[in-house]
């Protein structure tokens, strides 16, 4: 039986200093990432020095905050920063040392209630200047008085939506059932833009399954509702689900250019 060993002698160092002051960021998480799905994970020192060890060669990112907007509410005060194209070789084992410099996030934070003004826990909160633009969203979830607090934003202007609750219709600030019409929320770094509230109303929730000519269901595709732009992905329990909908009749589509028969 053959074995290869993967060589995993490689190592990234550098260190993590804040953009305002120049002062060394201690205690903040680092990672370094492939791409593949393989990634290793440090802790900077008192004096903003890390090291990540073991690596296999390969060319990697590396970020801190470790998860951004992914992590704990405490390293949200930073904006995820990222060095690409780092390179790890049997020639070059060891890369840095790598200069991080992390820029103070702004915060928003606000309250969610029912119709009856009563609060609602758990529901999911997002904010975003565009959608899924590279570290300019940020979202999170409603505790038991329904405050929510969104961190690891930078300074801009941002739409804030609550998505995807089921029984609750999804709702842009200011009292908009869609982006455009939505009312901006400024931000600055190290900052929070306090009171963005919502008072959400019932909603509801379309479900089924999609199937071709010949009855045989598909899988992987998106279901759209048409205005709305709101979907979401058939699974292989053959249905899909679309939540947050105001109460009203809609158009469904499946876009061919979102699904490849093959």
């Amino acid at each position: 039986v053959d074995r290869y060993l993967v060589p995993t002698s490689a190592s990234i160092n550098g260190r993590v200093v804040s953009s305002a002051s120049g002062d060394p960021v201690g205690g903040v998480s680092v990672n370094a990432d492939d791409g593949s799905g393989f990634g290793r994970s440090t802790v900077t020192d008192a004096d903003g020095y890390f090291n990540i060890e073991g690596l296999p060669y390969g060319t990697y990112r590396v970020g801190s905050p470790a998860q951004g907007v992914w992590g704990p509410l405490e390293e949200q005060v930073w904006v995820r920063q990222e060095i690409s194209g780092v390179v790890l070789s049997e020639a070059e084992p060891v890369a840095g040392p790598l200069l991080i410099t992390l820029q103070p996030a702004g915060f928003i934070s606000g309250t969610v209630t029912g119709p009856d003004g009563q609060p609602l826990s758990g529901i999911y909160i997002w904010a975003d200047i565009e959608p899924w633009a590279p570290n300019s969203y940020s979202f999170g979830r409603t505790d038991v008085n329904g405050q929510y607090v969104l961190g690891g934003l930078p300074s801009g202007n941002y739409r804030v939506h609550t998505m995807s609750n089921p029984g609750y219709a999804d709702e842009y600030y200011l009292d908009s059932p869609s982006w455009s019409g939505s009312t901006l929320v400024p931000v600055t770094a190290g900052s929070e833009t306090s009171d963005i509230d919502f008072t959400l109303e019932p909603g509801g929730t379309i479900s089924g399954r999609v199937l071709d000519l010949d009855g045989n269901p598909i899988y992987g595709l998106s279901v759209l509702v048409e205005g709305g732009g709101m979907g979401m992905i058939v699974g292989a329990n053959e249905t899909y689900s679309l939540w947050g909908l105001p109460y009203g009749t809609y158009t469904l589509t499946c876009p061919p250019r979102l699904w490849n028969p093959a």
